[in-house]
């Protein structure tokens, strides 16, 4: 019989291209579909890369949880 091995480690749900040869630090990264959205030098670059970026998770994430009923 063959053991399994099991581990207690996060797997990565996508992983960087090959090519990239931009530092990790200045990555833009969906953190609703882990999609790479580009590399950005300042704050305002990292909002207007999130800002322009539309996924199926993040429309799903910013609606409600359960439908208000109308009075």
């Amino acid at each position: 019989m063959i053991p399994t091995v099991t581990t207690t480690h996060a797997v990565p749900q996508k992983l960087l291209p090959a090519r990239v040869h931009v530092s990790r630090a200045r990555l833009t990264i969906c953190h609703h579909c882990f999609q790479v959205l580009g590399s950005a030098q300042n704050k305002a670059e990292v909002r207007a890369l999130q800002l322009a970026h539309i996924c199926k998770e993040k429309l799903n994430d910013q609606q409600p949880a359960a439908a208000l009923p109308f009075n």
